[in-house]
């Protein structure tokens, strides 16, 4: 009986669950720097002290002048800079803010699954799950991915604020769901959810009040769609990868292997990798013909037999509402599936796994099943994070799975450049060009000239730079080809690079020194 009140206890609770996702994550704090972490931590001047916090919300988040199409994320980029003054470029302290982040979000979890109806187990042990998912190893782990934790966090507050019905709660929602869409844009849908739970869980008791904070986000998040879809539709390039080079039958044709792919990654996290390059390219495939049939099944079953069948309805929509940005359909994206695009969209799945097993009779069988669900995915996330302690290992890996990514080899390429195996280099950057669509990707232009230069090949060099530039405007494709234009006495070949180079990237500290150079 003393057991079963302490464990009912909140702040019991949480202690459980911060020892759970520092088991999980907490080894992961000694891990380095990895991919885009370059780019949007470690070579970013905006989170520098020198850089005003204003050009935060006047940039992309790779420093580049603000469009509708820019990748856009100043509350993420803000939040390095909070780090960047604690922490300098110690990967640790982002870490750890990063697990804080997360911890923060299953707490805000766990207060909306009781809201929403479910018992002290049940809403513990689902929070203690997702807490310990594999899904969150992107947005954790992977500090350039912190801004689907955060935005996990403001959404959970939001939807948290919205359920408690009250004037002052509604305006708190209406505020986090802002912060939450500056943070990440697939933000947008969470007033979907808030529509669904009005419409059918909530449909005798939702007040005006909360009616109006479903309004107001809706406006807000159609308003910031409707802007950076125009973007997207006007800007000078497009998103390179396999599934935006094809028409849109084809990346439509691939959504119910999209669809059935994220519910294996939920239920049964195994062979985990960054990016999925798949494209189904015919009717007659497996997905279509077996594989939506059972979901259909499987959702109406559900639906139509559970006692609670709103709250099956709500947790079914959040699933489906959350993927419709990463669906790849109207909005062609890097690569056709990442794990970590599920992180938002898995709570419907989460509620609907949690139903299931509410529905169980035997509270011993609840708790058996949760408890191998939970040990399962621990140990899957622990050995995930293995791979995360050193570049060599995850991109070596993860090439394995999906040999297909351009990125992926470009990664492994950059990791024997910095060891001084430039040769090893070379192939794998001219493997991410043979593998990017049309032979495009201009990164590996750039790191091709680099290994270029470095074994005294100038001319040759110069002229990858230069492709770098054309096909990806790539700064340090500007700043790798006027170090060459300086070097040999050529300002004039270098002034109208550095002019077009500071025009795409206004904040770069070395194209504005090299621009002090050219007279």
């Amino acid at each position: 009986m003393m057991f079963k009140t302490l464990f009912r206890a909140t702040w019991f609770q949480l202690i459980c669950l911060a020892f759970c996702i520092l088991l999980a994550y907490g080894p992961s704090v000694t891990a380095p720097f990895i991919w885009d972490d370059e780019v949007m931590v470690v070579g970013n001047a905006l989170i520098r002290p020198e850089s005003p916090v204003s050009s935060i919300f006047t940039s992309s988040a790779f420093g580049e002048a603000f469009d509708g199409s820019s990748f856009y994320r100043p509350l993420q980029i803000l939040s390095y800079k909070l780090d960047f003054s604690l922490w300098g470029l110690s990967p640790a302290g982002y870490r750890v803010t990063s697990i804080l982040i997360h911890f923060l979000s299953m707490t805000f979890l766990l207060l909306c699954l009781r809201k929403l109806g479910f018992s002290q187990l049940i809403s513990f042990s689902l929070s203690l799950i997702y807490g310990v998912h594999p899904l969150a190893i992107e947005a954790v782990t992977y500090v350039a991915g912190r801004g689907d934790a955060m935005m996990m966090l403001f959404s959970l507050i939001s939807f948290y604020c919205f359920l408690q019905k009250k004037n002052g709660a509604i305006v708190c929602s209406i505020v986090f769901y802002i912060l939450a869409l500056f943070t990440k844009e697939n933000a947008v849908i969470l007033p979907g959810f808030m529509m669904v739970y009005a419409l059918w869980v909530g449909k005798k008791e939702t007040p005006l009040a909360a009616w109006v904070s479903f309004m107001v986000t809706f406006l807000i998040g159609g308003l910031y769609s409707i802007f950076r879809i125009q973007g997207v539709m006007h800007a000078t390039s497009r998103t390179l990868s396999w599934i935006a080079d094809t028409p849109f039958l084809i990346r439509l044709l691939s959504v119910p292997r999209i669809v059935l792919t994220y519910i294996q990654l939920f239920l049964f996290p195994m062979n985990l990798h960054m990016e999925y390059h798949f494209v189904e390219t015919s009717l007659n495939t497996i997905y279509i013909w077996i594989g939506l049939p059972v979901l259909f099944a499987v959702v109406f079953a559900t639906i139509k037999w559970h006692p609670k069948r709103d709250l099956m309805l709500f947790f079914w929509a959040i699933f489906f509402i959350g993927l419709l940005p990463v669906l790849n359909v109207f909005s062609p994206l890097a690569s056709t599936l990442r794990e970590h695009w599920l992180y938002l969209p898995g709570l419907g799945l989460l509620g609907v796994f949690g139903l299931c097993i509410e529905f169980l009779k035997w509270q011993r069988v609840q708790l058996g099943a949760l408890i191998l669900f939970g040990v399962f995915l621990l140990g899957t996330t622990i050995c995930r994070n293995q791979d995360w302690m050193d570049p060599l290992r995850l991109y070596a890996h993860d090439l394995e799975l999906e040999p297909r990514s351009f990125l992926l080899h470009n990664n492994l390429g950059v990791t024997y450049f910095r060891s001084g195996d430039i040769d090893f280099a070379l192939r794998e950057f001219m493997s991410a060009i043979e593998n990017s669509p049309g032979k495009k990707y201009g990164v590996s232009y750039n790191n091709v000239g680099a290994v270029l230069e470095q074994k005294n090949q100038i001319q040759e060099a110069a002229h990858y730079y230069l492709e770098s530039i054309r096909l990806s405007q790539y700064e340090l494709g500007y700043v790798n080809i006027s170090k060459i234009y300086l070097r040999y006495k050529r300002p004039d070949l270098a002034r109208p690079i550095l002019i077009e180079g500071l025009r795409a990237y206004p904040h770069s500290s070395d194209l504005n020194l090299l621009r002090k150079m050219v007279p």
